[in-house]
């Protein structure tokens, strides 16, 4: 079946069908989700209502996380498909989902220059079936479109480095030698303006361990500098002149002192985690393909003085080791590596599962029943997220039949595997994710009422025009900013008793724990406010349960 798959392009064909299965489900059933995700909306959103695309602001904020690039995109997408008023998350998710088909598709032509169509063709499915990446192409982040800025990077070092393999297009003639140049440092201006020096770095050390292990550090002048430098300047510059002209020329020095070092110096934000934690996590954050990204990975080590698994293998461990001595850890910081496991994938599958040494007789089978007890872990959470979180019976009977598939499928890779047929793994890991991910993103995640509090909230109030701006008390999640308006205060509760007091048409919002606060302020007033709405949930974001009452002004019942 892959022989016929993977002419001329049927390859690509495949991969965007896939891409499509797998990552469109859900982008806009959905709710946006905390934190990142919605202050990344959010101050996309206020870039376009100010007209202010320089600076990004989170309310009255600067925003200095990260580089404008993002920005601008989700803001494109927007402008044509959408309108800040709209409110609609999949437009500013969009960038994330193309981002993603981006990088499986370059992963194709990367693999098809390093290796043969056939790997390239299994390598890319691997990636584009990885739970981290269907994950980053659904948020309205930056880790998808930087992932596909790094491998289109890594695809123009290939040009440089490499022989092309039998088979494999030549276009680097076909472009008179241009092709590695556009790609290696256009890549790299793109991937500056999403995420700052993330894919710099990751870059420079794999070209620095390749040049070290070929001795060979002449792959630089195939890049034409003299062209290549240029155009990354063209990319990055411009913005920088836009806010030194602005007067915000000191905001890339403040993201660095305020985002960039305090990761690399602590845990950022309660995110601090010991080295070896992303290897740990690897099993599920790669799942359902880390069944078969381990044990590749030890296989290639084994075969490292192959030029083009050597090359994948200075991709991917340097970034990795660079990644695990960070202090601040998040599960998508690892992603710019995954491209390089999943192209040693490919080959582990495409060459067969050969003599491993102990893993034959030991570490291998312990591996296979480890990632068989994962996936039961994952069904059974299906279930208990369904009957914890949602409200409705049917929703019960869906997480059922997902958990059946996953176990379906999940069995059926673990035989072949036990039985060391690589590609029939594949396939069966393929088959699980195509039906595994429309079924929870479509049909469950977006029916989790519980813990969909700010769309609740969104629902109860009517629309931004007809009312003042609301005032919440002890509930400051960025997707209440997102969906309920720019100008939400967060307050105290006496200050929100006092607008429901000086502003008739306005609502309160009060959490449990500042009730008896807010109350106390109202009879101060002598008013009555009405409670229009009472939300319980959890707040995923930190794990905590919460009750909300939602007030409005005496007289403003909606």
């Amino acid at each position: 079946m892959l022989a016929t798959m993977e002419q001329g392009y049927r390859p690509y064909l495949l991969l965007t069908l896939m891409c499509l299965t797998l990552f469109l489900p859900g982008l806009s059933g959905l709710p946006p989700l905390d934190r990142d995700e919605s202050r990344f909306a959010q101050a996309t959103k206020q870039m376009m209502e100010t007209g202010d695309y320089i600076v990004p602001y989170f309310q009255e904020t600067p925003r200095s996380k990260k580089p404008i690039g993002i920005y601008w995109l989700q803001a494109a997408s927007v402008e044509i498909l959408s309108s800040p008023a709209a409110k609609q998350i999949w437009a500013y998710r969009l960038p994330s989902f193309f981002g993603g088909l981006a990088a499986v598709l370059l992963t194709f032509a990367l693999g098809a220059r390093l290796f043969d169509r056939r790997t390239a063709l299994v390598s890319a499915a691997v990636i584009a079936t990885s739970l981290l990446l269907i994950v980053e192409s659904h948020l309205a982040q930056v880790d998808s479109v930087l992932l596909a800025t790094i491998v289109l990077t890594m695809y123009g070092l290939a040009l440089a480095t490499t022989d092309a393999a039998p088979g494999a297009p030549r276009a680097e003639e076909k472009w008179h030698g241009y092709l590695p140049s556009v790609c290696f440092w256009g890549g790299l201006g793109l991937s500056i303006m999403v995420k700052g020096p993330v894919g710099p770095a990751v870059v420079a050390m794999a070209a620095i361990v390749i040049s070290i292990l070929d001795r060979d550090g002449k792959w630089l002048l195939k890049t034409k500098p003299l062209l290549g430098v240029p155009l990354l300047i063209a990319i990055v510059a411009p913005w920088p002149i836009a806010l030194y002209a602005s007067g915000a020329g000191d905001f890339i020095a403040k993201s660095a002192s305020e985002d960039l070092l305090p990761k690399l110096l602590s845990g950022q934000e309660s995110h601090g985690a010991p080295p070896g934690t992303y290897l740990l996590a690897v099993y599920a954050a790669f799942w359902p393909m880390s069944l078969l990204v381990i044990p590749a990975f030890v296989v290639a080590w084994r075969d490292r003085h192959d030029r083009a698994i050597r090359f994948c293998l200075a991709w991917a461990v340097p970034a990795w080791i660079m990644f695990e001595l960070v202090p601040t850890k998040l599960p998508h910081y690892v992603l710019p590596a995954y491209p390089a496991l999943a192209l040693l994938a490919g080959i582990f599958v495409t060459r067969g599962i050969r003599r491993m040494g102990l893993w034959s007789t030991v570490l291998f089978r312990i591996h296979i029943i480890f990632w068989a007890l994962l996936t039961l872990v994952i069904a059974g959470g299906a279930i208990y997220g369904a009957d914890t979180f949602g409200s409705s019976t049917a929703l019960h009977y869906v997480a059922l039949v997902l958990a059946a598939v996953t176990i379906a499928g999940g069995g059926l890779a673990v035989s072949y595997m036990w039985r060391r047929d690589a590609e029939q793994t594949a396939m069966a890991l393929a088959a699980l994710m195509l039906l595994f991910v429309p079924l929870l993103t479509m049909h469950i995640g977006p029916h989790l009422n519980r813990i969909w509090l700010s769309r609740e909230i969104a629902e109860a109030l009517p629309p931004e025009q007809m009312r003042a701006p609301l005032a919440s008390v002890g509930y400051n999640e960025p997707s209440l900013i997102f969906m309920v308006g720019t100008d939400t205060r967060l307050t105290s509760p006496q200050a929100a008793a006092r607008q429901l007091v000086d502003t008739p048409q306005s609502f309160a919002l009060i959490s449990d724990e500042y009730l008896a606060d807010f109350e106390d302020a109202t009879k101060a007033l002598d008013i009555t406010p009405l409670e229009i709405r009472r939300i319980e949930g959890q707040n995923y974001s930190n794990g905590k349960n919460v009750v909300l009452h939602l007030f409005a002004a005496p007289g403003n019942q909606p």
